[in-house]
């Protein structure tokens, strides 16, 4: 990482933390403005790095993370396997609860009291992203998500009854992405009966140690920032 010009750094999809843009090799989204805001300037001044923002699938980010070629993913989950083979932060830096966006008339309320509600149901999850093993458990049916514009694309088959629904992380980035998009009269969030889930910065495992603690420390520094951010105030 000596000779490194720039800190490469990427989000898994998903507004309002990482917007994809096509004609941009930069993302919008709440986690670039964050970097303009609180890192960029500091890291360029301790260490004389540059920001480089990645854009790609999940499931190439990921291994872009394992083998060097990317040096900071945010957000992501933990588990044993993936602990193997990144470093994460100390904390979470975002908790919400495991969610569905589906039509209004699908399920009554804004909480599935049981999973066995959507046994044989088919379920958008975007590729690389882990889901709960509730889902094979109860044979709830996985529809692949890739590709660009993924997330009206999605939408747009929850709308027209091609899937039932769409399973999201967290209930915060859910009820984001139904609000500002042009299904919110006919589309909601509802929440699963999980533990509420947890997503941290990871880094790749040769990363400075010196400036994985920089980064860590910056975003948590800031981090009632970026709440205040996600809340629109």
């Amino acid at each position: 990482m000596s000779q490194a010009k720039a800190l490469r750094i990427s989000g898994l999809e998903g507004a309002p933390h990482i917007i994809y843009d096509s004609n941009s090799p930069r993302p919008g989204g709440l986690v670039p403005k964050f970097v303009d805001l609180y890192l960029q300037k500091s890291l360029k001044e301790k260490f004389g790095l540059d920001i480089e923002w990645h854009q790609a699938p999940a499931s190439r980010l990921l291994h872009e993370l394992e083998t060097d070629d990317l040096d900071v993913l945010c957000f992501l989950s933990k588990n044993p396997e993936r602990e193997k083979i990144y470093d994460y932060s100390k904390e979470p830096f975002l908790i919400g609860r495991n969610s569905l966006i589906v039509r209004k008339d699908f399920i009554p309320g804004h909480e599935v009291q049981n999973l066995q509600a959507l046994k044989n149901k088919t379920i958008g999850v975007m590729l690389g992203v882990a889901q709960p093993a509730s889902f094979s458990a109860n044979k709830i049916q996985i529809f692949p998500l890739t590709g660009a514009n993924i997330t009206s694309r999605t939408l747009s088959l929850i709308d027209k009854k091609r899937i039932d629904g769409v399973f999201v992380h967290q209930n915060q980035v859910a009820e984001f992405i139904v609000k500002n998009s042009k299904y919110r009269d006919s589309l909601k969030v509802v929440q699963l009966p999980e533990e509420p889930f947890k997503v941290y910065l990871a880094f790749r495992k040769r990363l400075s140690p010196e400036i994985k603690n920089f980064v860590e420390q910056t975003f948590f520094k800031h981090h009632g920032d970026y709440m205040a951010m996600m809340s629109g105030k």
